[in-house]
């Protein structure tokens, strides 16, 4: 049988206690590493949003909501995405599929809580146009070295009761033009000579 002396069994204690600490102040630095990269990484993403000087106009806009520089931003929506979706009712002619711009053709830098706004279109057309569905968007990026990635929805039905969606003044003002164009389509044409 062999018996360990007291000072054999503090030294082991010692030694397995300071492998411990060891192992935690690792942790600990990797876990501050990760904190201090976080705060300044960039971090894009998209969202919907209304125009505060056009009460009726929605935007796409893109962000990065991050502390550091996003480079090579580039952008795979799951389809299609509508483009300039103009009409306060849903029976207007149907809209442009988006063809260019940064979410077609990417963001070559964006800077720390820099933002793009990209006109989309108002409520009633683009609910026409989406019929509920909602687009998904993978957003890539660099860091530095480090590609990163980011995955945004763009939708419009949490905006059904927004007033931007809903605006009374837009929906007066929709009636008025209305009037306007029923009164000159009954203007008798005028003679040619």
């Amino acid at each position: 049988m062999l018996v360990l002396a007291v000072g054999d069994f503090v030294s082991v204690c010692t030694l397995i206690v300071t492998g411990i600490l060891a192992l935690l102040t690792a942790i600990y630095v990797w876990l501050t590493h990760r904190i201090v990269r976080a705060q300044t990484a960039p971090c894009v993403i998209l969202h919907v949003a209304g125009d505060e000087s056009r009460p009726t106009v929605l935007q796409i806009v893109i962000e990065n909501v991050g502390n550091g520089l996003a480079r090579d931003v580039q952008f795979q929506p799951s389809e299609e995405i509508p483009h300039r979706a103009w009409g306060l009712h849903e029976d207007g002619p149907p809209a442009d599929r988006m063809e260019d711009g940064p979410l077609i053709e990417g963001i070559p830098a964006l800077g720390p809580r820099a933002a793009r706004r990209i006109d989309w279109g108002q409520y009633p057309a683009l609910h026409r146009e989406l019929k509920g569905k909602k687009i998904e968007v993978i957003c890539t990026f660099k860091d530095g070295p480090r590609t990163m990635q980011t995955e945004s929805v763009l939708e419009i039905e949490s905006l059904r009761y927004d007033s931007l969606a809903d605006s009374d003044g837009a929906r007066q003002c929709a009636r008025e033009l209305e009037k306007i164009e029923k009164t000159l389509r009954d203007l008798p044409a005028k003679p040619q000579a």
